[in-house]
């Protein structure tokens, strides 16, 4: 059995994983690697490698501010020396999915983001994007709409939906306190994708497995999904360049088979079987968890407080929340964000703090607006941009990554992390989640206070501006 990456008593990586030595290699920084480490295990500081960079906007965004921040190059794949060691300081990660947001919703005016504070719309105009409401109405967003709302690249399809005056929204300035906070605080990305154009099942299995059997749909949810769908559900397909119907309950391997092969502890923790919520736990749609002995790693969402809370929180943990704490609309923006902000704290006061990154995004975005068009990488996405936090001490404090990612790139993180088989071409081919690691000075942990949350309006008006 390989050795995991970790690190030895005087500081130093060992058992380095052959795919993250290639990497080294390849982004002419091995030679590196003894002089950086050397430094930090006699306790000397390496000399810190600041850059500042504005990504270039497409003509039509409108960017919220033009104040200077740390930004990621982003014509840059490698993995450095420092963010190799880093990594092998990470023992636990903690990837948690929340529900139907774009990332202009929520970070649209984030100081130095790649955001807007307008909207395009079919018929040539452009319109202010209003005020974000604590509480929304579920806008469509299955395969056709997300499509539509694309238009071709234009990002116009968005106003001639059902309900566009709540598609057309973002976050103002404190209305996101913590969100914000942890963006200033640690690293927020702003070319994050949702791996499929579809809704959320899909997406979902591509952050445990790195792709999902081609699946584009999941319509016709019935309230049991996946492996526990009735016999007669049917989604469609596309592999091999061909369409077809299928039962969504799909034999291809997982990023949690993988690490059982290896003996490397991993949960997933989220709504109980067959409760509103549960079918997001992509796991549920893979035959060789669902089916198996391997279902016995998957939690109702209150043993993640009891596995923290008792010293047990394995190396890779799935996060998803409870459909009401999930800010899937219209449950409550309020309330969602400090359930994360629960999360993030009983982390930070544990013992785990000190060698964990904490991964929070959406799995796609639930209709709402977002300005930049998603590369097309296959048949099946990119789909719109999603929000993106790394969060943990050894992440780079109020940094802005402007690499281009999907769920993929968090699972290749992990795969590199644990010396793992690439699960898809997809996954081969991903930008990992490394661009935000640092190695030179811990980031302290920010604990943020539970906010009071408003009385959810009345939806059937649009929302104010």
């Amino acid at each position: 059995m390989d050795t995991p990456l970790r690190l030895g008593d005087d500081g130093r990586a060992v058992g380095i994983p052959r795919p993250l030595r290639i990497a080294i290699v390849a982004s002419g920084v091995f030679t590196c690697v003894a002089f950086v480490v050397a430094a930090i295990s006699s306790g000397a500081t390496p000399r810190k490698q600041a850059t500042r960079h504005v990504h270039p906007r497409p003509p039509a965004a409108k960017p919220a501010s033009t104040s200077v921040v740390k930004t990621a190059p982003a014509a840059s794949t490698g993995i450095t020396a420092d963010q190799l060691v880093a990594l092998a300081r990470i023992k636990h990660v903690i990837f948690v999915t929340k529900e139907n947001r774009s990332f202009d919703n929520y970070f649209g005016l984030y100081p130095g983001a790649d955001g807007t504070s307008t909207g395009r719309t079919m018929a040539g105009r452009t319109r202010r994007l209003a005020r974000l409401l604590d509480t929304n109405k579920d806008l469509r967003h299955d395969r056709a709409a997300m499509l539509h709302d694309i238009h071709f690249g234009q990002m116009t399809g968005f106003s001639s939906m059902p309900h566009p005056n709540f598609a057309y929204t973002e976050a103002r300035p404190g209305q996101l306190p913590a969100y914000w906070a942890y963006a200033r605080h640690y690293t927020l990305g702003d070319h994050m994708f949702s791996s499929v154009a579809a809704p959320s099942l899909p997406n979902h299995i591509f952050t445990v497995a790195a792709h999902d059997g081609g699946m584009v749909d999941d319509r016709g949810y019935s309230g049991q999904w996946g492996c526990d769908a009735p016999a007669s559900q049917r989604v469609p397909v596309y592999r091999d360049g061909r369409r077809s119907l299928q039962y969504p309950c799909f034999n291809i391997t997982s990023l949690g088979q993988q690490l059982s092969r290896r003996l490397i502890s991993w949960r997933a923790y989220g709504p109980r079987l067959h409760a509103q919520g549960s079918g997001w736990i992509g796991y549920e749609a893979i035959r060789g968890v669902r089916k198996t002995a391997l279902w016995s790693h998957i939690h109702p969402n209150p043993q993640l407080w009891k596995d923290l809370a008792r010293n047990r929180l394995p190396a890779v943990s799935w996060v998803v929340p409870p459909y009401e704490r999930s800010e899937h609309p219209p449950a409550s923006v309020c309330s969602g964000e400090d359930w994360t902000t629960s999360l993030v704290d009983r982390v930070m006061r544990s013992p785990y703090w000190s060698s964990t990154l904490i991964v929070v995004t959406y799995d796609e975005s639930g209709g709402f607006y977002d300005h930049l068009a998603p590369p097309r990488v296959d048949n099946l996405g990119y789909g719109p941009r999603v929000p993106l936090l790394l969060i943990g001490p050894w992440v780079k404090p109020g940094f802005i990554d402007h690499h281009t990612y999907d769920f993929a790139s968090i699972d290749k993180l992990i795969a590199l992390r644990y010396h793992l088989p690439m699960l898809s071409r997809r996954e081969a081919n991903a930008t990992p989640i490394t661009a935000a690691l640092q190695a030179q000075t811990p980031t302290p942990a920010l604990i943020l206070p539970q906010q009071p949350c408003p009385k959810p309006p009345k939806l059937g008006a649009a929302p104010a501006d």
